[in-house]
């Protein structure tokens, strides 16, 4: 069974910038709660992984040491995380384009 869980691209990623409590950046409480509730969720459904909607590069491209919150509980509780968006060069090698790259003619 799939289980699915919804939140914003802010609420998916720590990074420094939230624990620096920067202008725009979501509150570290509030990435604190989604954590903790990944967790309990994830023992209470018996998870033996947790998967997201994005890509190991669109972490990296955040900058500030950013990390998935997502990852982190899955580490935290010993099960597989999988990110299940492509990255930019599986993305490009199957025709697809996200984000800037819709609007460039190829």
């Amino acid at each position: 069974m799939i289980h699915i869980i919804g939140t914003c691209h802010k609420t998916q990623i720590l990074t420094d910038l939230v624990k620096k409590k920067a202008l725009g950046a979501a509150p570290l409480s509030k990435l604190k709660a989604f954590r903790t509730y990944l967790r309990d969720v994830a023992v209470s459904v018996r998870a033996v992984a947790i998967g997201e909607e994005m890509s190991a590069d669109r972490i990296a491209a955040y900058g500030h040491n950013a990390a998935s919150i997502a990852q982190l509980a899955a580490q935290e509780l010993k099960l597989a995380h999988i990110f299940c968006e492509p990255s930019g060069d599986d993305r490009r090698q199957l025709g697809l384009r996200a984000g800037k790259e819709r609007w460039w003619i190829m």
